[in-house]
C-alpha cells in the first residue's frame, strides 16, 4: 500500500465511515480505519478486514487486530473528524515496521492546509517487528481531517496516536491576552484568548460564534489581528487596548479568525518587524503583496515542477520560530502538463511584481528548509523591467539558493554585460540550511553585499555600472519558490524524499 500527501478535496468529500469523533487529547487511530485513501496498486494484498485497494493484514503487534501493509511512495490515508480540544503542543506517535528502512511519512490536517511534521521510518528488523516513532507539533483547537502521506515507501503502519502535551504552543497557552465579546460594551458571550493563532475552529472551541463579535479587550503588551474570513484571510485590522464597539471600524459581526501576538507585530520569533520600511510577517498570504505564478514550462532551467495557484503554499504556526510562517511545499504528484509530458511534481512560486518593488537598501528573509537530491529552494529578485527588456538584461539578484543536500547557500548576480553577453558572479558560504538563518542582500550605488546571519560572505561592485551592471541600479521585485530538478541540481533520484518544504518566517525591506 502507499500513501503521499495531496488529500485535497477527496478528504472533504469522503464518506464518513465512523460515527464517533476522536478526542485528540489522547487517542489511538487504527491505520485500517481510514475514511479515504489513495493506493498505487489494485486489490487488498493482505486480503483482510476490508475489500478495497488498501493492503491490510493481521498484525502480530501487541493488542492484535490489523495493520496497513505494503505502503509505497505517494500513497495516503485520511481520517475524518479528529478533535483537538485545546490549542497547544501535541505528540504524534506512529507504530511502524520495516524490513528495509528508508521510508518517510508526513502527517497533516485538512488535505495539507496544516502540515504537522514528518518522520523517517527506520529498519525495525522485520515487517512485523514494531517500533514507535514520534514528533511534536503545535495545533490550534478544532476538528480536522488528519492525513498520513508516504513521502517514501517500504513500511507497515499499525496505528497513529495523538496526545496533548498539556498546553502551550500556537493557539493560546497560558492566560488570556485578549477577550472577545458578543456585543458592544463587553457584554454577551466572551471568548478568552492567549497568545497564538486562532482559526474559526479554534475560536469556536472557546465559545466564539462566527460573525457575531462586537467588542474586544486586549491586555497591555499585546495586540490582536482580526480577520474577516477563516484561516487569516480577507480584510484585517490590528487592535491594541480595548475597543467597546467594532462597528466603528467596519468589523462589527464580521470576525472569523484572530491572531494574538506581542505588540508591534508577529514574526522573527514574535518580536515585531525590526523597524523595517516594509515587511510581510506571514500571518496570512496577503494578495496585496504576492501573486502566484502558474505553469510547468521549465522556467528557463528545465525544471520538473508545475507551479500551482497557491495549492502548495500555506501558513502554519512554527514553535521554533515562535510565530506563524509561510510554508512552500514541493510534492511528488501529477495532474498537470509540463514541458516534458505529464508533470511529476508540484510546488509554489510567489512574486511581488507590480505590488512591492525595491530599490537601494536591504532585503532579508528568515528561512529554514528541508533538503534532498533534486531540491532547489530560492529567495531572489528580478528587475521590474523584465517585461520590456527580458532576462538577463533586467538583472537577477539571488539572495539565497540551495541545491540537493549541500551544506552551503549561494548568492549570485546575473546580468547582461557591456558587450551584450550573459554574465554572472557567485559567492557561497557554509550553512546548515535545515535551521533558521537570516539571508540578506544590501544594495547601494557602489556594490551589492550578501549576508547569512549578518556575516558578510560575498560582494559585487556595481559602481558606475561597471561591466554593464546598470541593471542593478533599478527597482527589483522578490520571488520565493521551491523548484524540483533542473539544470543545476539535476533530477531527483531513488533516494529523494517528498514532500520538501521551505519555511519563511518573514521578508523585510530596510531603506
Amino acid at each position: 500500500m502507499s500513501s503521499i500527501k495531496s488529500l485535497s478535496s477527496q478528504v472533504a468529500t469522503a464518506v464518513l465511515l465512523m460515527s464517533a469523533s476522536y478526542a485528540a487529547h489522547a487517542v489511538r487511530i487504527q491505520a485500517e480505519d481510514y475514511n479515504a485513501f489513495f493506493d498505487t496498486t489494485p486489490g487488498n494484498t493482505g486480503g483482510a478486514y476490508r475489500g478495497e485497494d488498501v493492503d491490510i493484514e493481521g498484525t502480530s503487534d501487541a493488542g492484535g487486530g490489523h495493520n496497513v501493509g505494503w505502503i509505497e511512495s505517494t500513497e495516503w490515508l485520511a481520517y475524518n473528524n479528529i478533535n483537538f480540544p485545546t490549542s497547544g503542543s501535541y505528540t504524534i506517535r506512529l507504530r511502524v515496521a520495516s524490513e528495509t528502512g528508508g521510508g518517510s511519512v508526513s502527517i497533516d490536517l485538512n488535505g495539507g492546509a496544516v502540515v504537522l511534521g514528518s518522520k523517517a521510518i527506520p529498519n525495525t528488523g522485520g515487517w512485523q517487528n514494531w517500533q514507535t516513532v514520534s514528533f511534536e507539533a503545535n495545533v490550534n483547537a478544532g476538528t480536522y481531517n488528519l492525513g498520513m502521506y508516504a513521502a517514501a515507501g517500504g513500511f507497515n503502519l499499525n496505528w497513529i496516536e495523538v496526545t496533548s502535551n498539556g498546553g502551550g504552543g500556537g493557539g493560546g497557552g497560558g492566560g488570556s491576552a485578549a477577550t472577545v465579546f458578543q456585543h458592544c460594551n463587553y457584554t454577551g458571550w466572551a471568548a478568552g484568548l492567549g497568545e497564538g493563532s486562532y482559526n474559526l475552529g479554534a475560536l469556536q472551541a472557546r465559545g466564539f460564534v462566527n460573525d457575531d463579535a462586537s467588542s474586544i479587550q486586549v491586555a497591555a503588551g499585546y495586540e490582536a489581528v482580526l480577520y474577516q474570513h477563516d484561516n487569516f484571510t480577507g480584510a484585517s485590522i490590528v487592535k491594541t487596548g480595548s475597543d467597546s464597539c467594532l462597528a466603528d471600524d467596519g468589523f462589527n459581526d464580521s470576525v472569523s479568525s484572530v491572531i494574538i501576538r506581542p505588540a508591534g507585530g508577529g514574526g522573527g520569533g514574535g518580536g515585531g518587524n525590526g523597524g523595517a520600511t516594509w515587511s510581510d510577517e506571514f500571518d496570512s498570504i496577503n494578495s496585496a503583496n504576492w501573486t502566484f505564478e502558474v505553469g510547468g514550462g521549465g522556467w528557463g532551467n528545465n525544471e520538473l515542477q508545475y507551479y500551482t495557484n497557491g495549492n502548495n503554499a500555506s501558513i502554519q504556526y512554527d514553535s521554533s520560530a515562535g510565530s506563524n510562517v509561510l510554508v512552500i511545499e514541493a510534492r511528488r504528484e501529477g495532474g498537470n502538463n509540463c514541458w516534458y509530458g505529464a508533470c511529476q511534481y508540484t510546488s509554489s512560486r510567489m512574486i511581488t511584481a507590480g505590488k512591492r518593488e525595491f530599490g537601494y537598501g536591504r532585503v532579508e528573509a528568515r528561512i529554514k528548509m528541508t533538503q534532498t537530491q533534486g531540491g532547489w529552494p530560492a529567495f531572489w529578485m528580478l528587475g521590474n523591467n523584465i517585461g520590456s527588456v527580458g532576462w538577463p538584461a533586467c538583472g537577477e539578484i539571488d539572495i539565497m539558493e540551495h541545491v540537493n543536500n549541500e551544506g552551503q547557500a549561494h548568492g549570485t548576480i546575473h546580468w547582461q554585460d557591456h558587450n551584450g553577453s550573459y554574465a554572472q558572479y557567485t559567492g557561497s558560504a557554509g550553512a546548515n540550511v535545515t535551521g533558521w538563518h537570516v539571508y540578506a542582500v544590501e544594495r547601494d550605488a557602489n556594490e551589492i553585499r550578501w549576508f547569512i546571519d549578518d556575516n558578510l560572505y560575498h560582494r559585487a561592485s556595481i559602481a558606475g555600472g561597471v561591466n554593464g551592471t546598470d541593471e542593478f541600479h533599478r527597482n527589483f521585485f522578490v520571488i520565493l519558490n521551491f523548484a524540483v530538478g533542473g539544470n543545476w541540481p539535476g533530477s531527483p533520484d531513488g533516494g529523494s524524499a517528498f514532500p520538501q518544504r521551505m519555511y519563511v518566517d518573514y521578508v523585510r525591506y530596510f531603506q
